[in-house]
Formats: structure tokens, sequence, C-alpha cells
């Protein structure tokens, strides 16, 4: 998305409220590859185009991509977008028609969410070791054991999945 705004010389922050700025949804674009979109945009606006027809092809386009990992994953009721694309209306509305289900709204800042689940899984690792760390059990499981209390975030932390999604 940072190329496309660049190329367009559109601030990254509008590009979501500007990709509804249309008369009719255009479709996805094919390339969504950063080598191939800027060229892309551009022969799109010289075929006619506006920016925010461009704009909303490229939202529809990540919103499809997200959305079929998601299905490949599987997604519950409950879930919120981590990752940059997060702060991004266009792409977030457009993933939300896709599914048919609305993704939480969240206090964490969703572009650090992966982050503070690998310093979680980290700090666990550290503490109740390796093995521990990497299993997919019960939330609070490892709590439980040692008799410390589990953080909030343990089910988000194992379920997070890179671009795509974390549970409650």
């Amino acid at each position: 998305m940072e190329v496309i705004a660049d190329t367009l010389g559109v601030p990254i922050e509008d590009i979501g409220r500007r990709s509804f700025e249309i008369d009719d949804e255009p479709g996805a674009v094919s390339n969504v590859c950063t080598v191939f979109a800027k060229s892309e945009a551009t022969a799109l606006l010289k075929a006619g185009w506006s920016v925010n027809r461009v704009l909303a092809a490229y939202c529809a386009a990540m919103a499809e991509r997200v959305a079929g990992l998601i299905e490949r994953l599987g997604v519950e009721r409950e879930f919120f977008i981590t990752g940059g694309i997060a702060k991004n209306p266009g792409v977030v509305k457009r993933i939300e028609k896709l599914l048919g289900i609305k993704a939480m709204e969240t206090k964490i800042d969703s572009q650090i969410a992966g982050a503070l689940g690998a310093a979680l899984r980290g700090r666990r690792a550290r503490h109740w070791g390796r093995d521990e760390a990497a299993r997919d059990g019960e939330p609070g499981t490892s709590a439980r054991r040692t008799g410390l209390h589990p953080h909030p975030l343990s089910r988000c932390q194992r379920s997070y999945r890179p671009g795509a999604l974390a549970g409650p």
C-alpha cells in the first residue's frame, strides 16, 4: 500500500477513506506485487481511472488476498486484524464484506500486535522453557501449573498469524 500511496501521491492514512469515494466498486487489480503495482497503477490512470478508483481496486485486491488466507486458516466470529492493514478501512471493510462478519475493535495498536505476541512468546520461553512456549494448549495451562495467572493476551499470542488474525 505504501508503494501505491507514493505512486499516486496520496497520504497512506487517506487511502481507505478515499477508496470509498467512487461511483461503483471496481474489480480487484491483478498485481499486488510491489514490482508490478506501480506500472499497473500508472496504466490504470492512463486508461482514465480516477485515483480513488485505483485505490479502491488495490484495497479490494488486498482484501481478497487476506480473506483467502483467513478462510484457509479458519475464522471465529470474534477476530481482529493485525498489522498495518488494520488501520486501512478500505481493506478492513472489504474483508468484512467478503467474510460476512465484522472484525473486533481492540485497544491494542494493530501494528504492534505481532511484536507484542512475539515478545510474550519469548518471555514465556525464557520463563517456562522452550517446549512450553511452543505448544498450543489450553489458555493458562502453563500458568496453572506454575501458580501464575495467565496473561490476558495468551490466546491472542497463540493464534496470531502474520498479517492476518488473532483471536480475542
